[in-house]
């Protein structure tokens, strides 16, 4: 959840802290870093974001919709399956992090 939380920021920041010659905060300096092989997920749930429900709280971004973007990326039956695990994975997080800061 750290881009959720900080990413919209975190460049102006770096660019703040280089101009006035003062260190990275703690939580950019120690930032996560995605591994290469986990990229192609990240970005396809930036991508389905926009198709999850949206009402009194936050849904989950349906499986058709991840099923489709599979099937558009020509992913093969391995692919299709890791990208609805961690899909959902990542999904589950995003939820609980804006039930947890809502309100």
């Amino acid at each position: 959840m750290y881009e959720i939380k900080h990413g919209k920021h975190e460049a102006s920041i770096v660019r703040d802290c280089m101009a006035t010659d003062r260190e990275l905060p703690e939580f950019i300096a120690n930032s996560p870093e995605l591994p290469a092989y986990l990229i192609m997920y990240y970005d396809a749930f930036h991508s389905l974001h926009s198709c999850r429900d949206m009402g009194m709280s936050v849904g989950m971004i349906p499986w058709d919709a991840v099923h489709k973007y599979a099937v558009a990326m020509e992913l093969d039956e391995e692919q299709t399956d890791d990208l609805h695990y961690f899909l959902t994975q990542l999904d589950l997080a995003y939820v609980k992090w804006q039930k947890d800061n809502s309100g």
